[in-house]
C-alpha cells in the first residue's frame, strides 16, 4: 500500500494508456533491488560458565546462535528448585524438559502474564475468539506446578523472561519461550553465577509472587469455551 503511495515517475509518451496498463505501471518495482547486506564480522565467542556440572554460554543472540537447546539444558541441570518467569510460553522442548524436572521432584514455581491466560478479543479473521495456548492451559492444569499470574500496573503486563535453576544460574532477556523466537526473531539471552545477580532476581522473583494471584480455573474454563462471533449477514 505505501508503495502505491510514493511519487510515481511520469508515464512514457505516446497512446494515452489503459487503465489496466496505468496499474502495471504504477505497481512495477522502482528500479534494480537493493544489494545484500554487507557480511557481518563474525561475533566474539562468549565466555563459558559451569553450573551443576553443565557448560552454559555467558550470552547468545539469535539467529546467530542457538538459544533453545541451552533453555533446555538449564532446566535439566536443576537438582532442587526453578523457579520461572515467562511472558509466553509455546516451546514444546521447554515443556518437555519442565515434565522431566517433574519427575525428579524439583520444586518447580512459575510466574505467567495473566493476559496470556485470560484473553479476550479475537483473531485476526474477526471471528474465532482468542484463547490460550494449549501449553499455557496443560501448565495451569498440573498441579505439580505452583503456578501464579501476575499483570503489570495500570494495565500492563509481566513481561519478563528468566530461569533461576536451584538459585545458583540465572538465565535472562529478550527470548520468550516460543518457537517463533527460535526461529524467527533477534533475540538475546544471557546466563551468570555471579551471587549478587543471583540475590537479586530471587528477591525479584519473591516480589512479584506476592503480587501475583491464584489462577481462577472457572474463569479460565469461561475464555476456553467462548463461542466465535456471530458476523451480521450482508445487507441484499
Amino acid at each position: 500500500m505505501f508503495d502505491i503511495a510514493e511519487t510515481s515517475p511520469a508515464y512514457p509518451d505516446g497512446p494515452i494508456p489503459t487503465d489496466q496498463e496505468m496499474r502495471d505501471f504504477a505497481l512495477e518495482p522502482r528500479g534494480p533491488p537493493p544489494p545484500p547486506e554487507p557480511g557481518h564480522d563474525p561475533l566474539p565467542a562468549a565466555k563459558r560458565i559451569a553450573f551443576n556440572g553443565v557448560d552454559f554460554p555467558s550470552s547468545a543472540i539469535r539467529p546467530h546462535e542457538p538459544v533453545e537447546i541451552e533453555l533446555v539444558k538449564a532446566i535439566d541441570s536443576a537438582s532442587k528448585t526453578l523457579r520461572i518467569a515467562m511472558y509466553e510460553f509455546g516451546l514444546e522442548s521447554v515443556w518437555d524438559a519442565l515434565q522431566r524436572a517433574k519427575k525428579r521432584g524439583i520444586k518447580i514455581e512459575v510466574i505467567l502474564d495473566r493476559s496470556h491466560v485470560y484473553t479476550t478479543g479475537y483473531e485476526d479473521d474477526g471471528v474465532t475468539p482468542r484463547k490460550p495456548k494449549q501449553m499455557v492451559v496443560d501448565l495451569l492444569r498440573d498441579k505439580a506446578f505452583d503456578v501464579l499470574l501476575l499483570k503489570g500496573r495500570s494495565g500492563g503486563i509481566m513481561h519478563n523472561k528468566f530461569i533461576l535453576v536451584d538459585e545458583g544460574l540465572v538465565e535472562f532477556g529478550s527470548y520468550n519461550y516460543t518457537r517463533q523466537s527460535e526461529e524467527d526473531h533477534y533475540e538475546n539471552i544471557f546466563f551468570s553465577i555471579e551471587n549478587a545477580r543471583i540475590s537479586g532476581y530471587i528477591k525479584y522473583f519473591e516480589y512479584m509472587r506476592g503480587l501475583a494471584e491464584e489462577p481462577d480455573m472457572d474463569k479460565l474454563e469461561d475464555v476456553l469455551t467462548r463461542e466465535d462471533a456471530i458476523m451480521p449477514e450482508a445487507d441484499e
